[in-house]
């Protein structure tokens, strides 16, 4: 996929009120409240920028691996899925957590790398999130990847590869995988 495909508005939705749009793009900019109801985005893109600040569900599944360029979900629960046997990246800028009580989910078909922050950077740290972060393989955190969901809950999951755990702050934490369990800054 080439371009930019820009998609800003209150609600988003196919032509007939239908909820689920596709997208394609090198990359994929999402910018919505969801008023209408739960929102469900097929989209073929390389890049991902996303943002929800309503309170319905926003469920991104992605045909192959993405690179998340910024992500914020505000409200209700955010879920992006990479295609089968492809990865996931937080790479290009940081999560910004800034006042989120939702559900932020990623789900890597491969491996889920955390090379950037997943933080309330703005103020004193106010969100109270709930973070899913799975791969079907490995979860690794880089040296400058960092997971601080509030007084919110992180969940960790590596399903048949090994975690390379990086900080994670948070009320509730829980590391589970198939293979090791290992400090990525060690």
């Amino acid at each position: 996929a080439t371009g930019l495909v820009f998609v800003k508005g209150q609600d988003v939705r196919a032509e007939g009120s239908a909820r689920t749009i596709s997208l394609s793009g090198n990359h994929v900019f999402v910018d919505t409240d969801s008023t209408g109801g739960n929102l469900t985005i097929n989209s073929t893109a390389n890049l991902l920028t996303l943002k929800n600040t309503g309170t319905n569900a926003l469920t991104l599944t992605d045909a192959d691996a993405l690179v998340l360029a910024s992500v914020r979900p505000q409200g209700g629960s955010m879920t992006i899925t990479s295609g089968a046997g492809s990865d996931i990246t937080v790479a290009n800028a940081p999560i910004e957590l800034n006042g989120s009580n939702g559900t932020l989910t990623l789900n890597a078909r491969k491996d889920l790398i955390i090379n950037q922050t997943m933080l309330d950077s703005i103020g004193g740290v106010d969100n109270s999130t709930t973070i899913n972060l799975n791969a079907d393989n490995n979860v690794s955190f880089t040296s400058t990847g960092r997971v601080n969901a509030g007084t919110g809950t992180v969940s960790i999951n590596a399903t048949a590869g090994s975690v390379a755990l990086g900080r994670v702050d948070a009320s509730t934490i829980s590391v589970t995988a198939a293979g090791a369990i290992t400090d990525a800054n060690a």
